[in-house]
């Protein structure tokens, strides 16, 4: 086969081109050596392709190819470069330039390519001021060749980011893509693709960098140079949003392909960012280990950027020799050239130095600097450390202004994505922010304004999205369909199943969980972007009435703060109780629930359910210190009727209803209603349901035998009921009936999965109702009752993002949900349903009628974890 031949077939099957020459006798043959070894330096054989490349420059030289031996020196310098050996390669391309410079047998685009060539050599070993100068020769001289200084635009981006010009390199970066795109140039629009990804996100413009990513990844062959680098710097986006474990996966799945394909650049990078995730994760020995990982191969790259960045995060945590290693580090960056790395340099200052004037210091510079990058999140971290620094320096006002324009850079954020699966992430990097801000605002006395910032930041994703982007595609439906049957064995209708098959089931389960999560991200980042609005103070909206008396934690350390608001007038109480005594109580009064449980299946009489509700009473008095002796009294009053709760933290586990104030609990004087935030409450109060009807969903098994009983109870009081139980209660039934209801009530076996909150559900005829899955409902203001085991229990994100089944209904459109904080006993539950609907029936709004069904059972069964299971989140 000619050698014109051969180089076509490479372009479409390298790695059986690679193989045929690697079998056939090329000895002597110096195109055919120079072309195999680009195929191999392709798929990660750098140091064969080197001894190939030598090989044929002496093959050029001895048939009197002089030209053709020059040019070896630009497949030598990548090769070196992707070795990460930058000096030897700045050595190549300086060589390479030389001898195009001093010839005239070369055309004007060979000196274009050398000057390009060069200018990546240094651009990689983070001399960027003297890279860019190359890049900008490069250009100069290929003036005339449209696709060609598109091509060279790749590499000049790289160093215009690093010198803090973004927007020049997005800018360049979309002018280029249009030109290969105009070409037909796929693989080189790839890497086009991945370079005005990372360039987006710097930008701010998250979502329209990941989006970037995914045309990369469509682009892109899958074992790619440019595949490995798509993985790692999409995981360095999500740890920006605070995607932490995702990021951690990313960057393990690279090193895992790295292992064999000697990139040092490549890897130097997902080392980092692998450290980074774990840092934020909380695993410091694991971050430690990987900053070291990648300071060794920026070391040995010559890389001092990257080099100076990884030290940078040793340092940190490293505290006994931080301040002394970082201001060595900050002594060797230039400011000017390196402006990023400098900046991350004084943050670090600000964070671990003693001197109080020192760190605000060094806090300033880094805002200084910040600003320079135009790196939206990096300034938004020094505005956050220089506010803390001033609020902890008793400069309140001073803390307020830069706060209040780190929580605005966060928004502008927030704006730039629009998937529930990234929206819910964010909080995990940024949260922080608003807390410091309501607080250093109740420093200042203005306590309106602290209660406004609280409510922002609760949920905010919820508030953002009417309707989620969908999460779910016909890729995952087979093992979405392989969790539904393993939940249907860890219920536990299979009595044959021992401890151990009980545990391999719960691991299969974690393991499709975990694939799950990873492949939704993937979707996430292909997703069209949904307008979100700009935040508004709607927690500060006075529609409520005078007989409503709102209840807001706010959770600073240890302690717990309470916002009370009636009317329009808003108060704080500060400290009313600490975060490790709630937990303990709370732990202590599922402790008495469970014992309950034991004695009710047992022979044991009724003194020691006496003594077991007794216990179970003292712990919901404990836990009355939430509401304050003054509080309580207001809410005693008989013109309260309603008192509305917006929970804190592990606060959205209490039973507000039900703590005690002495003989009382909370229920005896008003109806409750929790929410996620006032300002979800407001909007999900402005929703309206098409219809009137009632839908009514149940699975009567052996476990629960009072289910059909309960459904034939609510079914009579609403005469319009459409019933679906048994076999006719699948998934596909479910959605259809329940769009444009006015209640949906769901009786049936419920499944808490604290390790994958949105796989949590409920069993159907024919598989599970996950959060997931009820995000995709069309509710549009139904009141759903979710009479099942754990269906309020969530896991609780910063932001106070809540993940679980709640989140998933409100999402799909429902204006309240009545659920269950624990295992709902099944007799007691079905009596509590029964009263609840006749009141619902006869008009009484979601939360008066739970509080009428709550004391008629209380009569019955005085035990709270009879009685107080169920409580009414949303607009009530």
């Amino acid at each position: 086969m000619s050698l014109d031949d051969l180089r076509r077939r490479a372009l479409t099957e390298p790695s059986a081109v690679a193989e045929e020459l690697e079998a056939a006798d090329i000895d002597g043959d110096p195109d055919r050596q120079y072309l195999l070894a680009e195929l191999l330096s392709r798929s990660g054989r750098a140091e064969r392709a080197l001894d190939l490349i030598d090989e044929a420059e002496r093959g050029f030289r001895f048939a009197g190819r002089l030209a053709d031996a020059v040019r070896c020196d630009a497949g030598r310098t990548d090769v070196l470069g992707n070795l990460g050996r930058h000096d030897e390669a700045i050595r190549a391309a300086e060589r390479l330039l030389r001898n195009v410079s001093s010839s005239d047998e070369f055309p004007t685009a060979v000196a274009a390519g050398a000057e390009a060539n060069l200018g990546a050599c240094l651009e990689d070993a983070g001399r960027y001021r003297e890279a860019l100068a190359h890049h900008d020769a490069a250009i100069a001289l290929a003036a005339d060749d449209d696709v060609l200084v598109a091509l060279m635009q790749i590499n000049r981006s790289n160093a215009l980011n690093q010198l803090g010009r973004s927007v020049e390199a997005l800018g360049t970066l979309t002018s280029a893509a249009a030109v290969l795109e105009e070409n037909g140039l796929t693989d080189d629009l790839a890497i086009v693709a991945v370079n005005a990804g990372e360039t987006a996100i710097q930008l701010g413009d998250l979502d329209a960098g990941l989006r970037w990513f995914a045309t990369a990844s469509e682009l892109a062959s899958p074992d790619s140079n440019e595949a490995l680098v798509i993985l790692v710097e999409s995981a360095a986006a999500l740890l920006m949003l605070g995607a932490a474990a995702e990021a951690a996966a990313r960057c393990a799945d690279a090193l895992t392909r790295l292992a064999d394909r000697p990139l040092g650049w490549i890897a130097g990078r997902a080392w980092f960012v692998l450290g980074a995730a774990n840092a934020q994760q909380g695993d410091e020995p694991a971050a430690a280990r990987a900053f070291e990982h990648a300071a060794q191969l920026f070391r040995d790259a010559s890389n001092l950027p990257g080099l100076v960045r990884s030290l940078l995060e040793l340092a940190a945590l490293d505290r006994g020799r931080a301040v002394d290693a970082v201001q060595r580090v900050l002594s060797d960056v230039d400011e000017s050239a390196w402006p990023v790395q400098a900046t991350m340099a004084h943050l670090r200052l600000a964070e671990i130095v003693d001197d109080t004037d020192e760190r605000r210091a060094h806090a300033e510079r880094a805002v200084e600097l910040a600003d320079r990058t135009a790196i939206p999140y990096l300034r938004y971290r020094a505005l956050h450390r220089l506010g803390a620094i001033r609020h902890a320096s008793a400069d309140a006002a001073g803390a307020v202004e830069v706060l209040g324009e780190a929580a605005t850079i966060v928004e502008r954020l927030r704006r730039t994505l629009g998937n529930d699966t990234l929206l819910r992430s964010l909080p995990n990097s940024t949260a922080a922010v608003f807390d410091d801000l309501a607080h250093v605002l109740v420093d200042l006395g203005r306590i309106d304004d602290a209660f406004a910032v609280a409510d922002r930041a609760r949920s905010r994703s919820l508030v953002d999205l009417e309707r989620p982007t969908p999460t779910t595609t016909g890729d995952l439906a087979p093992l979405e369909a392989d969790l539904d049957a393993i939940y249907d064995r860890q219920l536990g209708a299979d009595q044959s199943l021992g401890i151990d098959d009980r545990r391999r089931l719960d691991e299969a389960a974690r393991g499709l969980e975990a694939e799950l999560d990873r492949r939704r991200f993937d979707v996430a980042i292909g997703a069209d972007p949904t307008q979100i609005a700009a935040p508004t103070d709607e927690a500060m909206a006075t529609d409520e009435s005078s007989s409503t008396i709102v209840l807001s934690y706010l959770l600073r350390g240890d302690a717990v703060g309470l916002f009370t608001r009636c009317g329009d007038v808003v108060e704080f109480h500060p400290t009313i109780a600490s975060v490790a005594d709630v937990a303990a109580d709370l732990e202590a009064f599922h402790a008495a629930g469970r014992r309950a449980l034991a004695l009710a299946v047992g022979t044991s009489g009724a003194a020691a359910m006496s003594t077991s509700t007794r216990s179970a009473d003292a712990r919901l008095e404990r836990l009355g210190r939430l509401v304050p002796e003054p509080v309580w009294e207001r809410i005693a009053s008989p013109d309260v009727s309603d008192v509305i709760v917006v929970p804190n933290g592990l606060l959205h586990a209490v039973p507000f209803h039900a703590v005690r104030n002495g003989a009382a609990a909370l229920v005896d004087h008003a109806a409750v209603t929790v929410s996620p935030s006032l300002s979800l409450r407001r909007r999900q109060r402005s929703r309206r349901p098409a219809t009137s009807r009632t839908v009514l969903v149940g699975q009567v098994t052996d476990g629960l035998p009072g289910a059909e009983v309960e459904l034939a109870a609510v079914a009579r009081c609403h005469d319009d009921a459409v019933r679906l139980d048994g076999s006719a209660a699948t998934r596909s039934a479910v959605e259809s009936a329940v769009g444009g209801a006015a209640i949906v009530h769901v009786a049936s076996h419920g499944i808490f999965r604290p390790g994958a909150p949105l796989q949590s559900g409920i069993q159907l005829a024919d598989g599970w109702l996950t959060a997931d899955r009820a995000s995709q409902l069309q509710l549009d203001g139904a009141l759903v009752v979710l009479s099942a085991c754990d269906t309020a229990r969530s896991v609780v994100h910063a932001g106070d993002e809540i993940l679980g089944l709640q989140r998933g209904f409100f999402q799909g459109g429902a204006s309240t949900i009545v659920m269950s904080l624990w295992p709902a006993h099944d007799r007691a539950s079905s009596t509590l349903m029964t009263v609840f609907h006749e009141a619902v029936a006869a008009g009484a709004p979601p939360s008066h009628a739970l509080r009428s069904a709550q004391l008629f059972v209380r009569d019955l069964h005085p035990h709270p974890w009879w009685w107080a299971s169920f409580v009414a989140s949303g607009a009530s």
